[in-house]
């Protein structure tokens, strides 16, 4: 049981990254990303409660997050593939556990708001070309990132989903 336990939460991470990834270079969340995370929360919740019960209770958090963020999302308050994000991670805890991964996550997306609020004001004035794209790692994002803050496009915060979850997740494991 621990091996599929500890493959579970290693598939949810390497979700959680990779729609972190496609954020931060397309801006968009993949819905498939979203459905694979979905269900790999509702497989965590068999493998670690193995009761329908938690797994019923599991769904209608996530479903009364979704419903909440979907508001804000069709209020252009944030991105919808956030909302359905957020919702799939709440899949993967317990549910005593959902208001805390819920505030990592939101602690983590304070935190990352003050990044991009920096690299707002870092960017120069009249340099709006999100093409400009050099070479040269984490520089080269940098400047992309600054570029498109300048330009004010919308912060990544499927970033922030995955900096708060692996943060809840350490917190957890240190406990």
């Amino acid at each position: 049981m621990l091996p599929l336990l500890v493959a579970a939460w290693l598939a949810e991470l390497a979700g959680l990254a990779a729609a972190a990834v496609s954020d931060v270079r397309r801006r968009i969340v993949p819905n498939a990303v979203v459905l694979l995370l979905a269900v790999n929360g509702i497989l965590l919740r068999l493998i670690q409660q193995s009761n329908w019960r938690s797994v019923i209770c599991s769904l209608a958090a996530a479903g009364c997050v979704l419903v909440v963020l979907g508001q804000l999302a069709r209020r252009g308050m944030t991105g919808g593939g956030d909302a359905k994000l957020i919702a799939a991670v709440t899949l993967a805890v317990p549910l005593p556990q959902v208001v805390s991964v819920l505030l990592a996550i939101m602690l983590a997306g304070g935190l990352l708001s003050c990044l991009y609020m920096a690299a707002r004001c870092r960017a120069r004035p009249g340099d709006t070309s999100i093409e400009g794209v050099c070479r040269g790692g984490l520089r080269w994002m940098t400047r992309v990132e600054c570029r498109r803050t300048a330009c004010e496009v919308p912060m990544p915060y499927a970033l922030a989903v995955f900096l708060g979850s692996v943060g809840f997740g350490v917190s957890e494991m240190i406990r």
